[in-house]
């Protein structure tokens, strides 16, 4: 039996026990700014609050997440959100966080450490369009029953630094547009990340204008069919390792391409690339105004790295 009440000045007070039906609210919920929450004995939390857009405070401290399973956008659109508290946060039978804080354009931090991530096989878009979020810890979570997380960070412009050497990948297949947009972000760690199932990396780190290093040496990529986009307008980046990369099972488009011949050409200040063998197409070398030359490791003037080779290549920008 649940009780709920929204007072005068915006609060939401909900308690007793049982899945919180949304529907009871829905023609009110623009008046909704703070949620005070004391609920037990939950399992749905799907879209619980999604769209509550003049939602600014949440205190969730004596709701008990120990039973829910989805959590896919919970606060889903609440652009004004700004200050979230979940107590112990015992997310232990959470599977799907999809979504969970997409829209929430508000928030500047968030304090997710004591939540459980076992469980979970779905992140994508959980933190899309957190353009105010300056701050994310993620140390702590367990990704390794993750196998989507396309578009997890998308639009988290003003995130700088970011740390995911924690991250179990092992199981994760998608990883389309991850961090697209992420455009200040300078530091990136992924040094701990298993790619050898994903399929997908189309638009991966697309735009992220500020990166000037992205170590991706660890990447296996046997089983990388898209790729369309992932370097697009990454500005900064100066060096690229991509002799790993096995590019042997990308799909050809309509024109013919596998997306390999293009996806340099918008790294302005990319100045040495290491690219691997058998490139099935050759990949063309960014160039300026007043520049357009690179040499490669045999001492040829060239303008594209070579498709075809039997060994990895260095290419320098003169």
């Amino acid at each position: 039996m649940l009780e709920w009440n929204l007072d005068t000045d915006g609060t939401l007070r909900i308690k007793g026990s049982g899945n919180i039906d949304n529907r009871l609210w829905s023609g009110e919920k623009y008046k909704i700014k703070r949620v005070i929450a004391a609920v037990r004995n939950m399992t749905n939390a799907y879209g619980l609050f999604c769209d509550c857009k003049n939602l600014e405070y949440v205190d969730f401290k004596e709701l008990d997440l120990s039973g829910i399973k989805d959590m896919s956008y919970m606060f889903g659109g609440c652009m004004k959100l700004k200050h979230l508290e979940f107590g112990t946060g015992n997310t232990s039978e959470a599977t799907d966080m999809h979504g969970m804080f997409s829209g929430c354009a508000s928030l500047t931090h968030l304090n997710l450490e004591t939540f459980d991530t076992g469980k979970v096989t779905d992140m994508s878009y959980m933190f899309l369009e957190c353009s105010s979020l300056k701050k994310l810890d993620l140390k702590h979570f367990n990704t390794a029953s993750v196998t989507n997380l396309y578009g997890m960070f998308e639009g988290c412009g003003s995130l700088t630094e970011l740390d995911l050497s924690g991250f179990q990948t092992q199981n994760a297949v998608n990883m389309r547009d991850m961090f697209y947009n992420c455009r200040n972000l300078v530091s990136l760690d992924l040094h701990g990340f298993d790619t050898a199932r994903v399929s997908d990396m189309s638009g991966m780190f697309e735009q992220c204008a500020s990166l000037r290093h992205l170590d991706l040496s660890r990447f296996v990529t046997k089983n990388l069919t898209g790729m369309e986009r992932m370097f697009y307008q990454c500005k900064s980046l100066m060096d690229l390792d991509l002799e790993q990369f096995d590019f042997s099972s990308l799909k050809m488009n309509e024109e013919g391409c596998c997306g390999i011949h293009d996806m340099l050409t918008s790294v302005q200040e990319l100045k040495k690339v290491k690219m691997p063998a058998n490139l099935p197409e050759e990949a063309m070398l960014p160039c300026g105004k007043n520049d357009g030359l690179w040499m490669s490791e045999d001492q040829k003037r060239c303008k594209s790295a070579a498709a075809g080779l039997d060994a990895p290549m260095v290419y320098i920008r003169i």
